[in-house]
């Protein structure tokens, strides 16, 4: 919380707004108890946060949960508005929206038409018209809304790029949790191997492993640290024999402390490995170089922007107008929208 603090000031100071994010998962220590307590804990740094987001990054909610948890945090959140945010992996994103806004949330975020459904979130239009339907109002500019929508549609035709369709429901999804993005990016590299087939022994072993791990939420760092494991103990037809680095750091406590205790027999078999050893110290590369010290070392003739994108993803030096055949990272932003009814 110090560490929050000390961000959310400099934040602050720069005319931001504090919005933390209640990340949500399911399993079975997460209670309403224990999100009731996390919620608590934020409110301790309440002189800097101006709203709460929930967020389902693997979206799981259902929507008889919706009403429980924004029911649970609204009686903890000391009045802050809350916004609610989940994707349609399992095809109810759309529903829980709609009870979210009923049980009292005052924005959600979606993304126009084209951009929406599938593993994004649910459509801009058709929440802002079941919305409608249901009493609220909104302070969209919908003619603004109809021209972005109509500017990615015609990119999607112009580029032969898919839209998004809603999901089908699959009851599995709701025990391996993995992201869209994440499943997006796991299915492409089995492919590269051939190992496609290979998905489903996969992802059972996520569901596994994330309870030998003390049921981590499945969002970015957390589900990338169990899929890896995961796909290591499938490739290597036997359990633990491969361990990721990033699973070391993990139960060396480097990502925080589990909701629940790591099955005592994954954590014998990581701490009696050499690798680990070589952990119990660590401390990420220029973990305490001020700015200046990182700007000399990448050289004065990168801008802020590129300074920062450098010290974020370490590797080649990022240049502006590279030629296409070089390979940069890239960053892709998805436009959102906000509905937000009348607060009763």
């Amino acid at each position: 919380m110090e560490k929050f603090c000390y961000f959310a000031r400099i934040a602050k100071a720069e005319g931001a707004e504090i919005v933390p994010a209640l990340i949500y998962t399911s399993s079975p220590v997460h209670t309403n108890e224990h999100w009731a307590r996390k919620i608590r804990r934020r409110l301790e740094a309440n002189d800097y946060v101006d709203r709460i987001m929930i967020e389902d990054a693997s979206g799981v909610i259902t929507p008889e949960g919706t009403r429980e948890l924004v029911s649970t945090v609204l009686k903890n959140c000391d009045g802050l508005p809350i916004e609610f945010h989940s994707h349609c992996n399992s095809g109810l994103a759309p529903l829980c929206y709609l009870e979210a806004i009923q049980s009292g949330v005052t924005t959600v975020h979606t993304a126009v038409t084209p951009l929406a459904n599938g593993t994004s979130l649910p459509a801009t239009e058709t929440i802002l018209r079941n919305a409608r339907r249901l009493g609220y109002s909104s302070d969209l500019d919908e003619d603004a809304l109809a021209t972005v929508s109509a500017h990615f549609r015609n990119i999607a035709e112009k580029e032969g790029l898919p839209i998004g369709i809603p999901m089908e429901y699959n009851l599995f999804h709701f025990e391996h949790q993995v992201p869209g993005g994440m499943m997006t990016n796991l299915t492409r590299q089995l492919r590269e191997i051939g190992m496609e087939h290979g998905l489903d022994d996969i992802l059972e072993e996520v569901v596994v492993v994330r309870k030998e791990f003390g049921y981590p939420v499945m969002a970015t760092p957390y589900s990338q640290i169990v899929g890896a494991q995961a796909v290591e103990n499938i490739v290597s037809g036997e359990r633990y024999t491969q361990i990721t680095d990033e699973a070391i750091k993990y139960v060396l406590g480097y990502y925080g402390e589990p909701v629940a205790p790591i099955d005592q027999n994954v954590v014998g078999r990581i701490m009696s490995l050499p690798r680990t050893k070589e952990f119990l110290n660590w401390k990420p590369d220029g973990y305490l170089k001020s700015v200046e010290e990182l700007r000399r070392e990448t050289g004065p003739e990168l801008s802020d922007d590129d300074l920062l994108l450098r010290i974020l993803i370490p590797g080649k030096t990022l240049k502006r107008g590279e030629p296409k055949g070089q390979v940069t990272p890239r960053v892709v932003t998805k436009p959102l929208a906000t509905t937000r009814p009348p607060i009763d």
